[in-house]
């Protein structure tokens, strides 16, 4: 592992384009994309080990952050990182990654994904049902009452389909 990391955090409700902004910039600028380990199943549309590692924690990895989702566990670990990351995290992640940025450990740069409810409901419907979107919703309004949110070092507008992220992130640094 790097001495201390810079991690680029895309975090935003469910259907916002989290997925899509990281893996622009990541495609774009050379970040490397950290996958987390996952206990959940696959969806159709996803690959082990491109979109996630669809398996528990090995033992030999160092676990940075852990949180869970619909009863499902979500772990990123140290040894995964590199000198330049991007990271894609729900709301229960981002006081643990706060935690580690205020130790020293880790260098952030908070990224809000945010879009329109009814875009992300047919984004989140093309995946999975309106079960699933009743679901999320709910999950998302109970993680935002109970989370620590950041001030957002950049708002990505994601409404379009193929927004500026580039622009979104250069034009405030």
């Amino acid at each position: 592992m790097v001495t201390k990391p810079k991690i680029w955090v895309f975090y935003g409700r469910s259907g916002a384009g989290k997925n899509y902004c990281a893996f622009t910039m990541k495609e774009f600028e050379r970040k490397k994309y950290v996958l987390s380990y996952t206990t959940r199943p696959k969806r159709p549309n996803e690959e082990d080990g491109v979109d996630y590692y669809f398996q528990d924690v090995p033992e030999d990895k160092t676990i940075m952050i852990q949180n869970e989702y619909n009863g499902w566990k979500y772990t990123t670990c140290y040894e995964d990182l590199a000198e330049d990351n991007v990271l894609i995290v729900g709301f229960q992640a981002l006081a643990q990654l706060e935690k580690l940025r205020k130790q020293g450990k880790i260098d952030v740069r908070w990224c809000h994904v945010v879009a329109d409810e009814q875009i992300r409901e047919k984004r989140v419907l093309s995946r999975g049902g309106a079960d699933s979107w009743r679901r999320r919703r709910q999950a998302d309004h109970d993680d935002i009452m109970k989370c620590w949110l950041p001030q957002p070092d950049f708002i990505i507008d994601n409404n379009k389909k193929k927004p500026k992220i580039r622009k979104a992130i250069y034009n405030n640094i």
